[in-house]
């Protein structure tokens, strides 16, 4: 039997309910059942069949390594196939020839002397010795193939052409774009056909990377990507190759020396020391791999990169910034710098410190706008500026020619062989012959 108390409570409970009930209410609904939560389903992974036509990462060659949960339905040969799709390259067609260049580099133009007085030097251009690429707003850097049939340009954006020049004969030589495609996703600071193998082109672009681009392929219109690498971690204003060895000059204050291994871009060594401000140009000594020169807004400095430490370094003789520097062919101990001001300097290893030349009268003004670059043809520093080419001699210090031109010059290229001579004027390209 209950007891009295819970007699109680259970008549109490009856006349709660009758009265609920009186209302329309039901105890019940004030007491919702609890929800039964369902057992929980193991997913499986999906047993998709391995993709044709994809190529999977050679590091999963051999199965997953560390266990026996190999994917079902994916053998062994499947995971040593990468992910990226296969591109089928086309030959381009492009051979190299060695007829006009066995010995590039070390023939040169030779100029009419003009003894006493202002020579000049006759510039003829052709009724078409012309192009442009209308995709290629502006030109920053010009290379000749040592076949001299070729001719790279690259610049704003990153756009890169390579011009097919057909013959090493300008009078009769056909010009075209042979490639115009985006080499860079910022704009190329300089592209240099390799000197040991003419179909390998290199860029250097102001996101701090350098590529290799293979023209002996192509697919769609644009040339085999062989090789990059992020060598420094800001732009490139500057590169310059020899035996396959690599140059670069950043803003980053450093200049790197990397090798060209296969189709890969190998650093060998990074000068981080040289300079205390972003490094404009670096270039090797002529037929050196060894010794480079490299200037900054504040220095000139001199490396052999066999060396620690700084092997020459020299405050910048310009009044403003230096920006450019190349060397001499015909002596190696001779190189010019060019700033914003409007002289370019003649140096000599052997004086460290002192001016051997100052070359004015192609800009006018105290301050050059723009950076500009001269060129070494022989012993003759090739000048561009307003509306005319200035040729001066780094022996006896005389302005050869202050050749007028019906356009304003930027970047030149020259063939130390064919004395072809190109000349860039925001996209267009003319070609001009030195006359002797």
């Amino acid at each position: 039997m209950s007891s009295a108390y819970e007699q109680k409570r259970l008549q109490t409970i009856a006349r709660n309910r009758e009265i609920l009930e009186s209302l329309g209410l039901h105890s019940h609904s004030l007491h919702p059942p609890k929800r039964t939560r369902a057992p929980l389903k193991r997913l499986r992974k999906s047993e998709d069949p391995p993709r044709i036509g994809r190529r999977r990462s050679s590091r999963l060659g051999g199965g997953i390594k560390g266990g026996n949960d190999k994917i079902k339905g994916v053998n062994d040969k499947d995971l040593q196939e990468e992910e990226q799709p296969q591109v089928l390259y086309k030959d381009t067609g492009l051979f190299y020839s060695t007829s006009a260049s066995e010995q590039p580099g070390v023939k040169t133009f030779q100029f009419q002397q003009k003894s006493g007085q202002v020579g000049r030097v006759i510039l003829a251009e052709g009724e078409n010795e012309k192009v442009s690429d209308a995709t290629l707003k502006k030109i920053y850097s010009m290379d000749w193939a040592a076949d001299a049939k070729l001719l790279a340009a690259g610049g704003h954006q990153g756009r890169l052409a390579v011009l097919s020049c057909g013959s090493t004969d300008r009078s009769t030589a056909q010009t075209e774009v042979r490639f115009s495609w985006k080499a860079s996703c910022g704009w190329i600071s300089t592209t240099q056909f390799v000197y040991s193998d003419p179909l390998l082109l290199l860029t250097s672009c102001n996101k701090g990377e350098v590529r290799i681009w293979d023209l002996k392929k192509e697919h769609e219109g644009e040339p085999r990507l062989a090789g990059s690498a992020e060598v420094h971690k800001n732009g490139i204003f500057s590169m310059h190759e020899v035996q396959k060895r690599v140059l670069t000059a950043s803003k980053d204050r450093s200049v790197v020396l990397s090798s060209i291994g296969g189709e890969k871009i190998l650093e060998e060594r990074r000068f981080a020391d040289l300079h205390s401000s972003v490094v404009k140009c670096v270039k090797w000594r002529p037929f050196s791999d060894r010794v480079f020169a490299s200037v900054s807004n504040q220095e000139l400095v001199v490396q052999d990169s066999r060396m620690e430490g700084v092997s020459v370094r020299q405050d910048n003789s310009h009044g403003l910034a230096a920006n450019s520097l190349c060397w001499c062919p015909n002596d190696t101990n001779l190189f010019a710098t060019a700033a914003f001001d409007p002289q370019v300097l003649v140096h000599d290893l052997r004086r460290p410190g002192k001016v051997v030349y100052r070359f004015e009268g192609h800009v006018l003004g105290p301050r050059v706008s723009k950076i500009y670059h001269p060129i070494f043809v022989g012993d003759r520093v090739l000048v561009p500026g307003n509306k005319n080419l200035s040729i001066y001699c780094s022996k006896t210090g005389e302005t050869i020619s202050r050749g007028n031109l019906p356009f304003e010059p930027g970047c030149l290229a020259a063939h130390m062989v064919t004395k072809n001579l190109a000349a860039s004027h925001g996209r267009t390209i003319r070609f001009l012959n030195l006359q002797l």
